[in-house]
Parts: C-alpha cells; sequence; structure tokens
C-alpha cells in the first residue's frame, strides 16, 4: 500500500497533476491541514493583480 495521494483544497487535482502541494499546518481544532497546488497559487497571484490594478486605476480617476 502507497503513500497516500495529497489533493489540492481548491481544484481537488491530485499532487501528480499538478508541479507541486504546499500543505499548511493543521488549524486549530482542525483535523487536517489545507494544501494548495502551484497551479492555484499561479491563479491567486494573477487574481490579486487584477485587483490591485483595478484599485490604482479607480484611485487615478477619481482624483
Amino acid at each position: 500500500m502507497g503513500a497516500p495521494t495529497t489533493f489540492c483544497d481548491f481544484c481537488d487535482k491530485p499532487a501528480s497533476q499538478v508541479g507541486s502541494i504546499i500543505v499548511g499546518n493543521r488549524f486549530e481544532g482542525g483535523n487536517r491541514a489545507v494544501a494548495i497546488c502551484s497551479e492555484c497559487v499561479d491563479l491567486c497571484v494573477e487574481i490579486f493583480k487584477e485587483r490591485a490594478l483595478a484599485a490604482t486605476t479607480e484611485k487615478e480617476r477619481d482624483q
């Protein structure tokens, strides 16, 4: 029997289908750690960039 497969908690892809997975510490009272894959991290970075650009554009427009 092999090691259990780790899945991304955001996209549900197994570790074998993504570049890498980061597994955090268990949160207090939780029974397992949260995991996120490199693809979801990249997507989150893009979302944050878009939001920052939109906020900057809105501030410039308000001046």
